[in-house]
């Protein structure tokens, strides 16, 4: 084995007059094998392949960088290296590898349907009662782009059911509110996480309304969709 020690001493082998160097800094072991250890005493450090290496050790390749306080890189030309060196293809200690920076992780902003629920919105998905349906219904007449809650729609299934009965003013009112009806049942789909055109169904005969009865029974979506916020769990 061989040693050879690195300092600002003038004793050392390979002399670095600078006052952030050590006296004795370090030492450069070289073993019988052809393996190299570098070991630092220092009360600052020794740079290893951008690894800061303090009174600890590791093993090293005549291709390392190693830099010294002041910047003075240890020169591989001033030694010998061992004959065996390009023998030595995994050395059976800690290794001085460079180490990867961690790169910045930028944040991404959230899709329109995963933004935070908003002060109003609560407000206006809030628990809603019969008289809040209807409003809510004529409201949103026009509104083929939001959500609604299964009490919702059925609140107002029963609604039409009760007009029905009712001979010229309640078909009046039903005719009028025919529209409303239509965005009504589009956003009940967009509750369930289902595009409004699935309401075509409809014009296939028996089997398309069972479909529709099955998605209007649904419950909602938890959380935000791309049509909003869920009317029901809001807080999800």
């Amino acid at each position: 084995m061989k040693k050879i020690t690195i300092g600002r001493n003038t004793d050392n082998d390979i002399v670095i007059m600078d006052q952030s160097v050590s006296g004795y800094h370090a030492d450069l072991e070289i073993l019988d094998n052809g393996e190299m250890i570098f070991r630092d005493h220092s009360t600052n450090g020794t740079m290893v392949n951008g690894n800061h290496l303090h009174n600890d050790f590791c093993y090293v390749f005549g291709t390392d960088k190693i830099v010294f306080p002041g910047q003075h890189r240890f020169d591989w030309t001033e030694i010998e290296l061992p004959k065996q060196m390009d023998e030595v293809l995994v050395a059976s200690g800690p290794q001085c590898q460079p180490q990867l920076q961690p790169q910045p992780q930028v944040p991404q902003p959230l899709p329109k349907y995963q933004q935070p629920v908003s002060p109003q919105q609560l407000e206006r998905y809030g628990e809603i009662g019969f008289v809040g349906v209807l409003k809510s219904f004529w409201v949103n007449y026009f509104n083929f782009s939001g959500r609604a809650r299964r009490k919702e729609y059925w609140l107002m299934a029963v609604w039409n059911m009760i007009f029905s009965l009712i001979p010229i003013i309640g078909w009046l009112v039903i005719i009028a509110g025919c529209i409303g009806y239509i965005s009504l049942a589009v956003r009940r789909l967009h509750d369930i996480g289902r595009s409004g055109l699935l309401l075509l169904l409809g014009l296939i005969p028996f089997i398309g309304s069972i479909i529709l009865f099955v998605f209007y029974c649904m419950d909602s979506e938890l959380g935000q969709n791309k049509w909003g916020a869920s009317p029901k769990y809001m807080n999800n």
